[in-house]
């Protein structure tokens, strides 16, 4: 009885990590989607606060609904990694993997969490303020270095770089396991380099087209394995 209730709540953590990984990664297509949509996103990452500014004030609450549900997706990482932990419990890669879990959310919500915060805010200051004052220039300037230290270099450098180290030890972890294929692991590990070296366009941007290769990959890289688990453990 001891050995079934064992199994049982093996095969539970397994679905509810996976079931957690699948929900992350249809989060993050349908926020995507409805901002590439509504915001013209990611390519409004590259305009001056005089364009995106009005467009998210003009998105209304909707749009900030999304952008709080984008800065609150990364917080899936935490169960998800000490789901992974626990099932790669023998592994010397996964446990230093995990270790990564909790300085990717923080650096990834810093980021994501200024646009329907600080940047709504100076929507706002902009909005009311007259074309071209002093109110207009200060709001600008507070967008862009808003921009430049939360987004480029805490969200997108240190986040990614935190995010694809995890993926990375996770999934050498997992090639030393017997509980996964090798083409998992070799996928995840093909996600995370590429993950890795596209966070470096913030300092190197002619790398910058490897983030569309990037974000193709981790949304098939969190399916996949979410997949898997929900499948529960195998028999060896």
């Amino acid at each position: 009885m001891k050995s079934d209730n064992a199994k049982n709540s093996v095969a539970q953590l397994w679905r509810i990590t996976g079931g957690l990984l699948i929900l992350a990664a249809l989060g993050f297509i349908v926020v995507f989607s409805l901002l590439a949509a509504w915001f013209d996103y990611p390519q409004i990452l590259e305009r001056g606060a005089g364009e995106a500014l009005p467009l998210l004030q003009k998105g209304g609450a909707g749009l900030h609904a999304v952008w709080i549900v984008y800065a609150l997706i990364p917080f899936l990482i935490l169960p998800v990694a000490a789901g992974l932990e626990r099932i790669l419990s023998q592994s010397a890669s996964a446990a230093i993997g995990a270790r990564f879990a909790v300085p990717a959310v923080l650096f990834l919500v810093l980021g994501l969490a200024r646009w329907p915060s600080l940047n709504y805010l100076l929507a706002e200051h902009f909005a009311s303020a007259s074309p071209g004052d002093a109110a207009q220039m200060q709001a600008a300037l507070l967008f862009d270095a808003g921009n430049r230290y939360l987004g480029n270099y805490l969200g997108e450098l240190a986040g990614e770089l935190c995010l694809n180290s995890w993926f990375l030890f996770t999934a050498l972890g997992m090639r030393g396991s017997a509980s996964f294929p090798r083409w998992l692991s070799a996928f995840g590990m093909l996600t995370a380099v590429v993950g890795l070296v596209s966070a470096l366009r913030i300092v190197l941007p002619q790398l910058e087209p490897l983030s569309n290769v990037s974000n193709l990959l981790l949304p098939l890289w969190l399916l996949g394995l979410g997949g898997y688990l929900m499948r529960g453990p195998r028999e060896k």
